[in-house]
Parts: structure tokens; sequence; C-alpha cells
């Protein structure tokens, strides 16, 4: 099924009917805490650490 999946999901995002960069949001990681009170608190749909 990723075979079907992945290629659709990508061809969705291409033609803007997925915005996925709309749904993340970045934090360092010293803000891991902010980064799960905006999860719990819906906040933040997919919040993704940055290790740098």
């Amino acid at each position: 099924m990723p075979d079907i999946f992945i290629p659709m999901l990508v061809d969705f995002y291409m033609s803007g009917r997925f915005p996925i960069d709309k749904l993340v949001t970045f934090y360092p990681f010293e803000d891991i805490d902010q980064a799960i009170a905006d999860n719990d608190s819906g906040a933040a749909i997919k919040p993704i650490l940055r290790m740098a």
C-alpha cells in the first residue's frame, strides 16, 4: 500500500490539496517542554524538534 499511498500524498501536496507545511511546527530541542505543551493543547498539530 505505501507504493500507492505515498505517491498520492506527494501529488496532493504538489497540487496544494495537502498543506503539510501548515500542519507541522518546528521547535529547537531546548524548547521541548513548549513543544509538548503545544501538542497537548492542540496549538501544534505535529511538533518537530530540531537537534541542531
